[in-house]
């Protein structure tokens, strides 16, 4: 894979999990808490947070989905 490939996987991957887990997190407070305000500044602080890491992974190429061999046992 290349460094775009690892930006793209992290910042998909980081931007739908906090998304996910914020809007659960406030659909358990109750859903007459959601405003726009809170929908803004959500999609903010989602995309600033999946942008960092996703410049960071495009250093640093950690790939933690990757599937690898694991080794066969031989008799």
């Amino acid at each position: 894979m290349n460094s775009k490939d690892y930006f793209i996987r992290t910042f998909v991957i980081a931007f739908v999990f906090l998304l996910v887990n914020r809007l659960i997190l406030q659909f358990l407070d109750g859903i007459d808490t959601i405003t726009m305000n809170f929908t803004i500044k959500t999609l903010i602080t989602v995309f600033c947070t999946a942008l960092i890491l996703g410049i960071l992974n495009y250093f640093f190429k950690i790939n933690p989905l990757n599937k690898k061999n694991k080794p066969q046992n031989t008799k």
